[in-house]
């Protein structure tokens, strides 16, 4: 709350919270952690330049199709180079970023099939129940200054056991139909 006098405006000083957004892009299976992307995004300078005609176009800040492509092509080079991910699809939710023909072109272009399930509660989402598990993981103290943020979140990833990836599996598998019915969990 602020107060100024009668007839002025008052004005209130925000501090700063300087907090950069990070982009998870990860795949999991009942076999283990496939792939994860982390994305740190583009940090303007604070000095401003003079535009010359040869600079380049603005960079983006945010997740682009660019860098879901790079990711899921991560994760299918995955998929090519292990025996027990042969005949086996990816699932995807249903981001928006996810149902694009392009993303569509290029899983089916690689030998894969799509498969988009139909919309359904975040708990039976695998990839969902992983990430309630690395946040649960993750130290919560500060992080010291040569520390960074991905390499914390890595080593909780490590301590996500097997029997985790499979229990989540499991459990959506068997409760997929239950939803698809209508039914209570």
């Amino acid at each position: 709350m602020a107060w100024s006098t009668k007839g002025t405006r008052a004005v209130v000083v925000q501090p700063k919270m300087g907090v950069r957004t990070l982009t998870i892009l990860s795949a999991i299976s009942s076999q283990g952690v496939i792939n994860i992307n982390v994305r740190v995004p583009y940090e303007q300078s604070s000095e401003k330049r003079k535009i010359t005609s040869e600079s380049k176009a603005k960079r983006t800040a945010g997740t682009v199709l660019g860098h879901c492509f790079s990711s899921i092509s991560d994760t299918l080079d995955v998929h090519d180079r292990h025996e027990q991910f042969r005949g086996h699809y990816p699932i995807t939710d249903n981001a928006s970023i996810h149902l694009l023909d392009q993303i569509e072109k290029l899983i089916v272009n690689r030998g894969y099939g799509c498969v988009y399930p139909a919309s359904y509660p975040p708990e039976l989402n695998p990839i969902e129940q992983f990430w309630s598990l690395v946040k649960s993981k993750m130290e919560r103290e500060k992080l010291l200054k040569e520390e960074v943020l991905h390499l914390r979140m890595v080593g909780a990833c490590n301590n996500v056991y097997l029997e985790d990836l499979l229990r989540f599996c499991r459990y959506s598998n068997s409760n997929l139909r239950v939803c698809s019915n209508k039914e209570p969990l």
